[in-house]
Formats: structure tokens, sequence, C-alpha cells
């Protein structure tokens, strides 16, 4: 437990002392009681808690295999779970509207393989005295919240000038930080060259490609769900279920694992599905998906 305890950094210990300090007063009042038994009643919902279970699963299996190939320690594990709720969970959500899987690859991959992930490890493995973490955090939630409540204000002519002091303000404490990080890389450059702490950060790119195929799969199975259930309605509200159902089966048959077909006849791209009115329009219907033929234009 005391290791479990010490893997914590001082930024990590300074943001639970905040939500703790936070999350108190407002439990306290009865309205946020009421609307944070709402979210929870919400986050228990069918949809969300079968993807919870299912992403936790496989996440797990993740790391026991990971496990294998390297021992990971209480440090690794705590930052595997924090990156499974802020990274991995956020970047299956974000997914879901993918209209392709190169756009899905691009959210997914791409953009988490930015240069801030290297500035995110850097920032997290240097970290201040505890009191100065403590103080840090709320005043980067004022200048947040000051600039999210400047940018709703109707054009006034002190907005644009505190705007700018905001980010001046940032601009300098951005640059402390940078700088201070530069120098601990500079005089404690052999703790870089340690072990663990390479890990630490091959650690979060390798669990970021491994949860990709699980984002995949699941981006697929909620398109899949999103256009079956809507042709199963439209079909048994005109009475022709046996062709909904025949259907369904055709478009699982075509479009098998890829998202760009389901996506492709959900949209309509080559054929307006609700005009179905037979086993013949559904065969006609893949043929013009198969072949790319737009048969819109007649319809």
């Amino acid at each position: 437990m005391k290791e479990l305890i010490s893997s914590f950094s001082n930024r990590e210990i300074a943001l639970v002392l905040w939500i703790i300090i936070i999350t108190i007063p407002c439990l306290l009042s009865s309205n946020i009681r009421k609307a944070f038994i709402n979210v929870l009643k919400c986050l228990f919902c069918k949809q969300i808690l079968t993807y919870m279970i299912v992403s936790s699963i496989y996440f797990v299996f993740l790391e026991l295999v990971i496990n294998i190939l390297y021992s990971l320690n209480y440090s690794l594990i705590k930052d595997s779970i924090l990156w499974f709720i802020f990274s991995g969970i956020i970047a299956t959500t974000n997914s879901i509207h993918s209209k392709n899987s190169k756009e899905l690859f691009k959210k997914h991959i791409v953009v988490n393989l930015k240069v801030t992930l290297i500035i995110e490890f850097l920032i997290n493995f240097y970290v201040f005295p505890l009191i100065i973490e403590i103080l840090i955090i709320p005043i980067i939630i004022f200048f947040e919240i000051s600039k999210y409540s400047l940018t709703k204000v109707e054009d006034s002519s002190g907005k644009d000038l505190l705007l700018k002091i905001i980010r001046i303000i940032e601009a300098v404490l951005g640059y402390f930080i940078i700088v201070y990080i530069i120098y601990n890389c500079i005089t404690n450059y052999l703790n870089l060259l340690n072990t663990d702490v390479a890990f630490s950060f091959i650690h979060p790119l390798l669990l970021m490609v491994l949860y990709f195929p699980f984002t995949y799969f699941w981006v697929l199975y909620c398109k899949y769900e999103v256009l079956l259930v809507s042709i199963k309605t439209v079909f048994r509200n005109i009475h022709k279920e046996n062709i909904g159902n025949y259907l369904r089966k055709n478009i699982i048959k075509y479009s098998n694992l890829s998202i760009n077909k389901v996506t492709d006849i959900a949209d309509n791209k080559y054929f307006f599905w609700i005009s179905i009115e037979s086993y013949d329009d559904v065969d006609l219907m893949i043929t013009c998906y198969k072949h790319k033929i737009d048969k819109r234009r007649f319809s």
C-alpha cells in the first residue's frame, strides 16, 4: 500500500486534494446531489455499461499481456489506469462519429502522436514541490474559466484587453515551466536513461496502438447497431419485417468488418434503402454498392 501511495507524483496528489475540496461542498447541496444521481443513472444505462465492462476487460487483458513482456510496477499500473480513463475511453467516444476508417485512424492514432504527448510525459515526470502544485491548479482553472466566460460575453471595450492579458500571463507561466523542464532534463539526464522511465514513455504509446483494434470494432458495432435498428423499425412500421430482415442480413454479409461500407449504406451513398419494397430491390441495392453504381438519381 505504501508503494502504491508513493507512486503518486506531487501533481497527482495536488489534483486529488482539489477534487476532494471541490466535491465535498458540492455534495452538501441537494440540487447538485440530485444532478449527480441523474448522471450516475445515465452512466449505468445498458449501452454505456456494456461499453465500460467490455472496454475494461480488454484493457485488463492488454495489461496482463504487457506485464508478461515487462514487469509493471505500481507507478506504471497507476499511469495505465489514468491513460485508460482520460485517453482510451475518450479516444473511443471521439471516434464514434468517424465517417470512415481513415478518419478513425487519424482520430485515434495520429492526433495522439503529436508533440504534446512528449511534452505531457516531461511535465508529468518533472513536477514542482507539493505546495506549488497545489497553488498552480486553481490558477490554471481560474484562467481557463475567465477565458471561457470572456468568449461568451458580447462585444465590449475591455474584453479583448482582458483576453490579451490572460494569454500573456499564461504564456509567461508556460515558458517558465518549459525552462524548468529543460533545466531538469539537462541536470538529471541520467534519469531519462532509466529503464522504468523509458518504459513509462513507451507504455502509453503501446497502449494506444494495442487499444486501436478495440476502438475499431466498437465503432463498427455502434454503426451497425444504429443502421440495423433503424431498418428494423422502418420495415416493422410498414409491415414488411421479412424484407427488413433480408436487407439486414445482406448488409452484414456485404459490409462484413468494413466501417466504410456500413457508413456508405447509412448515408445512402448509392441507393436509398428506405425506398426498398421487395427482395429484388435488396439484391439491386447490394449490386449498386458492390459496383459503385449511383441508383439515387433514377429513384
